[in-house]
């Protein structure tokens, strides 16, 4: 039995909040165009490691951030989950700049892979493509707990990774139609309208 769902979640569907204003960001540099949320730091940090570019825009809050990395050339025959996989078993949690970046004790609560496979690949136009989505606390009194979305695709020789992490009021266990409603809606906001140049 999968453990993850072979449609595209729900938080990868446009939506258009008022109350969450966002604008329009299309990054030739990492072939991606997303949108971000309004009052998030405008010009993006760069970081190149090897064959990887990652561009990161801070949140407003702690923990808060969009990150899209691109990788080139990636290795059609390797999956592509082992990006986000590989992170979490070594730091404990997905490699995002956000959290690396929050210098803080960080414990993951929640994270699955909530889609795979068809229609993702067709709904983003790549070869393959996963997405997780899960829960974790930055530490502190009380400690601020943080939504964290990732995309992972890759056409042809191109690999990406898109990391979105939003701070939550929902804490573990919270009824899936209230976490719809606060927090995968923000991430439909900003992430609904993903595209790879």
């Amino acid at each position: 039995m999968d453990l993850f769902t072979r449609t595209a979640p729900p938080w990868l569907e446009p939506v258009e909040l008022e109350a969450w204003p966002t604008r329009f960001v299309e990054d030739e540099g990492v072939g991606a165009a997303l949108l971000l949320p309004v009052g998030w730091r405008d010009d993006p940090e760069e970081q190149r490691e090897g064959d990887v570019v990652e561009r990161s825009w801070a949140g407003a809050l702690p923990g808060e951030g969009l990150s899209v990395a691109v990788l080139t050339p990636a290795d059609a025959g390797r999956s592509i989950r082992t990006w986000v996989d590989a992170g979490v078993a070594m730091l404990g949690h997905p490699d995002l700049p956000a959290l690396t970046g929050a210098e803080r004790d960080i414990e993951l609560l929640e994270f699955l892979c909530d889609g795979e496979g068809e229609p993702l690949t067709g709904r983003l136009a790549v070869d393959e493509a996963a997405t997780y989505q899960g829960l974790l606390a930055l530490d502190g009194a009380p400690p601020d707990l943080v939504r964290v979305y990732v995309v992972l695709a890759r056409r042809g020789s191109v690999a990406w990774k898109i990391g979105l992490t939003l701070s939550t009021a929902c804490p573990p266990g919270t009824d899936p139609d209230v976490v719809q409603a606060n927090d995968h809606v923000r991430a439909g906001a900003v992430l609904g309208e993903l595209r790879f140049l």
